[in-house]
């Protein structure tokens, strides 16, 4: 596979595994949402991964929104 991008390898493929695990995949209708725990009732979405190009003009997605843990499940 060849990537084309500006983002450092590091930022990719981090060699840490603790990289990962601050991150939870939520599946949702058509795709899954990656979010972030920032206290025990509140997440963040850091990305939505769907093959719903409307999806992603829906505003309760868009990474960086702050929702309660229970909403997205």
């Amino acid at each position: 596979m060849i990537m084309y991008t500006m983002v450092p390898h590091e930022m990719i493929f981090p060699e840490d595994d603790s990289h990962y695990s601050q991150y939870k995949t939520i599946p949702i209708e058509h795709g899954h949402v990656i979010v972030q725990q920032i206290s025990t009732d509140e997440c963040m979405i850091v990305r939505l991964v769907c093959s719903n190009p409307m999806a992603y003009l829906q505003e309760h997605y868009t990474p960086g929104t702050i929702v309660k843990a229970g909403l997205l499940h």
